[in-house]
Parts: structure tokens; C-alpha cells; sequence
């Protein structure tokens, strides 16, 4: 039994249709019934709130597994393509730099150097890291499409490519898709639970008006109101405020450039009293500014949205958050997926993908005839904290580039508090090395090496002369310099190859098919 039908509540449904039931109808007799059955329990009042949405190449994985056709998603969603996140001003210098997908390509010389080699001259050097080892940033610049004119494209071995997409819409799409394949809708309002005296566990939803619902199985997927997990399991609440100060996003309407190119990233700019997200959908750009309510209230915040972006915005709604999630999101026979299990600021778009990241974990264990008294849910409960709190030092680190025009920012300057001991002890080793694979280890981990370095380095915490010094011990200064060079020409002849971002759309919403 699911309880909420947003985003997270239709994916829940998709995924565990498809990896426990269809997994089952293929293992029994042809005529025989599904032993199990799938229900989302959902209101219309309650209905998500439809922002412009980032995602991450684990999304568009998903869809490839659920047979969702992407080229109807764009039309049926106004999604576009996502290569990255562009940041704007977080040092208050006016620099940027990018933290886009993709893993490194091979190296096109003989005997060429290990990437952190690579990494190593490229930050001595003074150059992005992302620049040159993947091409993502390169196509971000050019407005281009993942796809090449003759073919191919970014996914497979060079990392993938995500979507920007209308949350509302999206949910409109995998509901329809899971509801086609069984999985059965009842629109109502939970308003309470039956539980086992004896096991604690849930045996029924209360539904507003009368009436229940047994299950053996929930998720808790009602977002931030935290039904199940909170109010009725109690499940503690492990809060980041501590360490990350933001806490309301105010969502913002603009004006929209009927022509010209659509942006093929996230646009996130450095504010003073926070950040504010630009998304680019087919017919409209979401936009919200991400601030801490103690410095600031709704209304300075659109007047320092207006000053930063110079556009004539209006506000559309104000959503509070706190920075957390529930200490043990799988209690009893209920687990908290989504906003349910937390939220920890929108920076690098991490919602859906925990939520995807949630749903792999529980179907490896959750297997027919799992007796839910078994010890399971410690070991979930363990992998999802490491998860969060990765998550968390990692949207931190952003913050600590030295921006100090307002006291929002200033309050980043040696305040130990807002820099956690796990975050502390690697940004101490990588005084004197840059991130290797394993450093920050987590299981489904998010973001590897090249990504921990991309932020360190556009937010000035590597040393370069420790860099230049590492690379000169091991005399790979000259091999890697060429091995970069070439890289470099390689993302070029890419991008001379790449399908423009707005022609691309432009023929998906005539009807054509994604490239293949």
C-alpha cells in the first residue's frame, strides 16, 4: 500500500511493479493470480505542487527500464535535456563553474596517466577539471543537445544525461503508466492507521469519511507531511539545520523567450541571502530562490530575486522546508520514500534520485515471502543514514567558497558548526591530495571523485601548488598536459557533431522520435 501520489509515490509504484510483481509473472503459471497486489492511496487535494524539476541520469535509466518513451515524456511534460549544473557567483566574484555529469573518457594516447594525474595538472594549471575530462561542459557552453548528428550520444560510458521536467506532469505520466500495467488507484485521504497491539506493526488505513484499507506492506510517500513514518510511527527526526542554515524557496513566475537557445543545464546563481534556481522547460522557465527564513522573508526575497536575475518576477508560493531526514526511514512493516524519508535543500537536485536510490535499495530485500520480522530493516536503515548524511557534506562544501557580502554568507567563515566532522576530516586530507574514488564512499553514491574535485575547485579549496607538487613527484607533468590537449580536441570535435538543444525539441514536439 502506497500513501501519497506525487512523484515519489508513482515511481514507488512503477519500480516495485516492475521488479517484484513482473518479476513474479514471469517465474509462475500463466493463469494464475499475482500474488502481489499494489494500490496507491492518493487525493487530488493534495496534489503536488508542478515546479520545473532537475533530475539525474539514474532518472532516464529508470525509464529506459520502465519502457517510457522519451520523446512522448518531453511532449506530454515540457521536459528538456540536462547535462549539469552551472554555478553563478558563489565566491561574490562573479566567477562560475560547472559540476556537469559524466565520467571521464579514456585517454586517446598510449601509457596514458590515471585520472587523478589528469586532475592533478589540470588543477595546477589553473583549468576545470570538468572542462576537460568530460565533455558535458563543452556541449553546455554550445547549447547542444546529448545526441550527435551521426549518431550516438552522451549516455553508456560517458555518464549519461538527465531531464528537466514538470513534477506535476511527470506524475500525471508515471501513474498512467503503472495504473496500465495493475497497479490499482483509490482517491482518498488517509487520516489515521490501525496497528497490532502486540507488533506495532500497520494493519489498516483509516480514510477520512469512513471506511479502511488492510494491507501487509506500506510506504509512506505523503512528502513532507510525513504521515505514516512520523505521526503514527514516530520515527526520529535527525535535523541538518545546524549545518545547513536554508530553509524556504520561494517559487517564482517570469517572463519566457518565445526563440532563441534553451539551456541544456541548471542555472544555479549565488544570491545574498542564498541561491536562486533557473530550470529551463519547453514552455516556461521554474524558477525558485532558495533562502533561510531567519534572514529573510518572502517579500526581500523577491525583491532580491528581481535585483539578481533583472527580470520582472512575481511570486507564486513560498514552501517551507528543514533540512533532515528520519533517523530510521523503515519501521515495523512501513518504509518512508521520498520527501517522506527527508530533504535536504534542493542544490544538485538529489530528490528524485533518492527517492530512485530508496526504491533499488528496499526491492533487493523486500522479496516475496520476506518475513518482516527479520532483522531487514537496521542494515536499510544504516545504508539510507551514510546515504543522507553524504548527500548532506556534499551540498555543504558548496557554500564554503568565502562569499561574504552579507551575513548570511559570513556566517560560513569558521564556524565549525556548519562544517560536520565527516566533511571536516576529508576537507583536512585533501589539504594535500585531491579526492580519489573511495574517499567519500556511500552505497548508490552520488557523486565520485571528479565531482567532489569539480565543487572543490570552483569553490577555491584545492591548492594547486600541492597539486603541481604531487604530479611533479611522479614526472607525468608533460605526459599529462598532452593527455589533457587531446581530450580537449577530442570534446571539441563532439560538440561540432552535436544536435543544437532547441532543434532537437522543436522536432520531438513535431511528432519525431528521439535520436536513437
Amino acid at each position: 500500500m502506497i500513501v501519497g501520489g506525487g512523484t515519489a509515490g508513482w515511481i514507488a509504484a512503477n519500480i516495485l511493479h516492475l521488479r517484484l510483481v513482473e518479476a513474479v509473472r514471469r517465474r509462475r503459471p500463466f493463469d494464475a493470480p499475482d500474488p502481489i497486489r499494489i494500490t496507491v492511496v492518493s487525493s487530488r487535494r493534495l496534489a503536488p505542487v508542478g515546479v520545473g524539476e532537475s533530475t539525474t541520469p539514474l532518472f532516464t535509466g529508470l525509464l529506459r527500464q520502465l519502457d517510457i518513451d522519451e520523446a512522448e515524456l518531453i511532449r506530454d511534460t515540457g521536459a528538456t535535456y540536462k547535462l549539469g549544473v552551472r554555478f553563478e557567483d558563489w565566491r561574490g566574484d562573479g566567477s562560475r563553474y560547472d559540476n556537469p555529469f559524466g565520467t571521464p573518457d579514456p585517454v586517446p594516447v598510449s601509457h596514458a596517466p590515471e585520472f587523478q594525474h589528469l586532475a592533478a595538472w589540470l588543477v595546477s594549471t589553473g583549468r576545470p577539471v570538468a572542462d576537460t575530462l568530460v565533455p558535458h561542459s563543452a556541449f553546455m557552453d554550445a547549447g547542444s543537445s546529448p545526441f550527435l548528428v551521426d549518431g550516438g550520444d552522451l549516455s553508456g560510458g560517458r555518464g549519461g544525461y538527465a531531464l528537466h521536467v514538470d513534477a506535476a506532469r511527470l506524475a500525471d505520466v508515471l501513474r498512467t503508466r503503472a495504473c496500465e500495467g495493475g497497479v490499482s488507484h483509490l482517491e482518498a485521504v488517509v487520516d489515521g492507521v490501525r496497528r497490532d497491539a502486540e507488533t506495532g506493526f500497520i494493519t489498516s488505513l483509516h480514510l477520512e469519511g469512513g471506511g479502511e484499507i488492510a494491507a501487509d506492506f506500506f510506504l509512506d510517500c505523503s512528502g513532507a507531511r510525513r504521515h505514516l513514518i512520523r505521526k503514527e510511527l514516530a520515527s526520529p527526526w535527525e535535523s541538518y539545520a545546524d549545518t545547513l542554515p536554508v530553509d524556504s524557496a520561494l517559487l517564482l513566475t517570469g517572463p519566457v523567450e518565445e526563440s532563441g537557445a534553451v539551456r541544456p543545464y541548471t542555472l544555479a546563481r549565488a544570491a545574498p541571502n542564498g541561491w536562486i534556481w533557473e530550470i529551463p522547460l519547453w514552455d516556461r522557465i521554474g524558477r525558485g530562490y532558495v533562502f533561510p527564513s531567519g534572514f529573510l522573508d518572502a517579500d526581500g526575497a523577491l525583491d532580491e530575486a528581481r535585483a539578481v536575475l533583472r527580470e520582472p518576477l512575481e511570486a507564486h508560493e513560498v514552501v517551507r522546508f528543514e533540512p533532515g531526514a528520519v533517523r530510521d526511514p523503515w519501521i515495523a512493516n512501513c518504509v518512508a520514500v521520498g520527501l517522506a524519508a527527508g530533504f535536504v535543500e534542493p542544490l544538485e537536485a538529489t530528490a528524485i534520485h533518492a527517492t530512485i536510490v530508496q526504491l533499488y535499495a528496499l526491492t533487493a530485500v523486500l522479496t516475496p515471502g520476506l518475513d518482516l520480522r527479520s532483522p531487514v530493516p537496521e542494515p536499510y536503515n544504516r545504508a539510507m543514514r551514510r546515504f543522507n548524511r553524504t548527500v548532506r557534506d556534499y551540498l555543504i562544501l558548496h557554500y564554503l567558497g568565502g562569499r561574504d557580502d552579507s551575513p548570511f554568507w559570513r556566517q560560513f567563515h569558521g564556524d565549525t558548526r556548519r562544517v560536520p566532522d565527516t566533511l571536516a576530516r576529508w576537507l583536512e586530507v585533501w589539504r594535500t591530495r585531491l579526492p580519489i574514488e573511495g574517499d567519500v564512499d556511500s552505497p548508490w553514491q552520488l557523486f565520485g571523485a571528479r565531482h567532489w574535485i569539480s565543487i572543490l575547485q570552483g569553490v577555491g579549496r584545492i591548492d594547486a601548488a600541492e597539486a603541481e607538487r604531487e604530479l611533479a613527484e611522479r614526472g607525468l607533468t608533460l605526459q599529462a598536459g598532452r593527455a589533457c590537449d587531446r581530450l580537449e580536441d577530442r570534446h571539441r570535435e563532439l560538440v561540432r557533431r552535436a544536435v543544437d538543444h532547441r532543434t532537437l525539441l522543436e522536432r520531438v514536439h513535431q511528432g519525431a522520435p528521439r535520436p536513437a
